[in-house]
């Protein structure tokens, strides 16, 4: 056992004395607005505690440093949607956050990343954890990159604070973003977190990034993380991560869309008519 963590045994136990289901729930005190979501109990007892999960911004195309997701939108006229933040589901087996960016600049930004960071003790006795991966070819809105490390407990070493465009983890093949020492029960000390490449992002574009957590196996795309805690301490807990990101084209934008495809639509039907006239 690592012995930095006494706080987040204590503030696990507090809450399974809270919360004594077997299903996620966001503890009092959550701050939900600046995209961050903390000390989410889960799992048999509520013994499973998820201590952090942030959301990040890193605008690669600009060539600026990830930041939370509410410092960095600021700083490059992007606009967090409070109104969008979760969690639906709460104090269900799966429960749901999620986070609406809107581009209000003039200008597209190119090559953003959107990361959501997860840090979690699945076993507040040991703090340890293992992680499994299921990573098949992405399918549209599915995360593009994810990564998981051996975590020492020192803040400035948690992922959402070492997580940049050269380290934030493999996009493929399955297997190649857990360190071996994760891949093994009470050994590692899990931070892992899931990435969406956003390539082009107009002016009044919105993404909508959902992130699910379930203590019964479901997840919300087919490229997901499962984090098992120590089972030596008798608990046998297991968090599924997963996520996907729609990008919704601005009005005007949309409304052009739309006229276009009626367009197609009437061309095709007169198509139609004369070759049956």
């Amino acid at each position: 056992m690592k012995a930095v963590h006494w706080l987040r045994p204590l503030l696990a136990g507090l809450l399974s004395g809270a919360a004594l289901g077997a299903y996620a729930a966001v503890a009092p005190g959550t701050d939900l607005s600046n995209g961050n979501f903390n000390n989410i109990a889960y799992g048999a007892l509520s013994d499973g505690n998820v201590f952090a999960l942030r959301a990040l911004l890193y605008p690669e195309g600009d060539g600026l440093a990830t930041q939370q997701v509410l410092t960095r939108a600021n700083t490059i006229n992007l606009k967090l949607d409070q109104l969008g933040i979760g969690p639906t589901g709460a104090g269900t087996s799966l429960e749901v956050f999620s986070y609406s960016v809107t581009n209000k600049d003039t200008v597209a930004h190119d090559g953003l990343r959107f990361m959501v960071a997860l840090g979690v003790d699945g076993n507040p006795n040991t703090l340890l954890e293992s992680v499994a991966e299921t990573w098949g070819a992405a399918a549209p809105g599915e995360p593009s990159r994810r990564q998981t490390i051996d975590w020492d407990g020192t803040p400035a070493n948690a992922l959402d604070n070492v997580w940049t465009s050269s380290t934030n983890g493999p996009s493929a093949p399955e297997g190649t973003g857990v360190p071996a020492a994760c891949t093994a029960p009470s050994v590692c000390d899990t931070y892992v977190g899931l990435a969406w490449d956003i390539k082009t992002f107009n002016p009044g574009d919105s993404f909508l990034v959902r992130v699910g957590l379930s203590d019964n196996g479901q997840h919300l795309s087919s490229r997901f993380l499962r984090i098992t805690a120590d089972p030596s301490g008798g608990i046998s807990n297991v968090l599924t991560f997963s996520g996907t990101v729609e990008v919704v084209p601005e009005a005007s934008t949309l409304a052009m869309l739309l006229a276009g495809l009626a367009l197609v639509g009437v061309a095709m039907r007169r198509r139609v008519t004369a070759a049956l006239g």
